[in-house]
């Protein structure tokens, strides 16, 4: 078993320096100093080397369209691991895997299966929302039916994603029938939980291809959710706080646990790397995180 303060201590360890600093305000009468004469110039910091998965792995191939997992394997621990799948975000038109390789390599560090997954785009595949879903659904059941080569444990796969890729999250855990098995818990960044209240909503009729409704994380909740946790900015003008908010009620209406944390301030994708609440929201992911890590 992982104790809390050593995970949170590793985990400190892992991100420290990873992100750039903030700006700091100094006072105008400070005098700048002067290079000494013949003095070197100070050498240039090589930057944080790009996460890489360990594996790339086709998952299915639809249409003619292969579709891979990346996986960054766990570092630390003994199989079943606990295992993670990312959905990217872009609005189901675009997006790429590599958005969350900073948070799968932290993750995979403390013992995750961590693998961010592709899907159909619409920028890409000519796919609508029901495309990325349905491979969404592939992407799990891919995961727990091959969780003894993953070495992972079936019981313990938790879904992610941010944005558009957090719709798909969430559907895999509230709409996809997955015949007495599911995710063990949902981490989702300002997700899309209700088609039917979003900006640009024309734009998205089209990629609906049907009911708003039946694509809709929120009017399929059900006693027995996973439990949950949503991290999203208050000031975000693309999907408004007010569904994670919605969500939330729905879910803890029926007895499920969902928890939202809330970020002033902020707007769509601040949680992503290299901004200031990056760091902030992967320590309460993995505090979130913790009892898939105890045996």
């Amino acid at each position: 078993m992982i104790r809390h303060h050593a995970l949170l201590i590793t985990a400190l360890a892992l991100i420290g320096g990873s992100a750039a600093p903030l700006a700091q305000d100094s006072p105008e009468s400070a005098p700048v100093p002067e290079p000494a004469p013949d003095s070197e110039p100070a050498p240039v910091p090589e930057p944080a080397p790009v996460p890489e998965p360990s594996a790339l792995i086709d998952y299915a191939t639809v249409e003619g369209v292969t579709l891979r997992a990346h996986v960054f394997e766990a570092k630390t621990g003994e199989p079943p691991h606990p295992a993670i799948l990312f959905f990217f975000g872009g609005g189901w038109t675009g997006g790429s895997p590599q958005q969350f390789y900073p948070f799968a390599e932290p993750l995979a560090e403390l013992g995750f299966v961590a693998i961010p997954m592709e899907y159909r785009v619409r920028g890409r595949h000519d796919s609508t929302i029901p495309d990325s879903m349905a491979d969404a659904f592939a992407a799990f059941r891919w995961a727990h039916d091959n969780a003894d080569e993953l070495g992972i444990d079936p019981a313990r796969i938790v879904v992610s994603g941010g944005s558009a890729g957090g719709h798909l999250a969430a559907t895999v855990g509230t709409i996809a029938e997955h015949s007495g098995f599911g995710p063990s818990a949902m981490v989702l960044y300002n997700p899309v939980t209700d088609l039917g209240d979003v900006n640009n909503i024309n734009r998205l009729n089209d990629l609906i291809a049907g009911d708003a409704a039946a694509v809709s994380p929120l009017e399929h909740i059900e006693a027995g959710a996973p439990r949950t946790i949503i991290f999203h900015g208050e000031d975000d003008a693309t999907v408004p706080i007010a569904q994670s908010e919605a969500f939330c009620a729905a879910m803890t209406a029926v007895g499920n646990q969902c928890m939202l944390s809330r970020f002033a301030g902020e707007g769509h994708g601040f949680f992503n790397a290299r901004l200031a609440a990056f760091e902030p929201v992967l320590m309460q992911t993995i505090s979130f995180l913790r009892p898939e890590l105890e045996e």
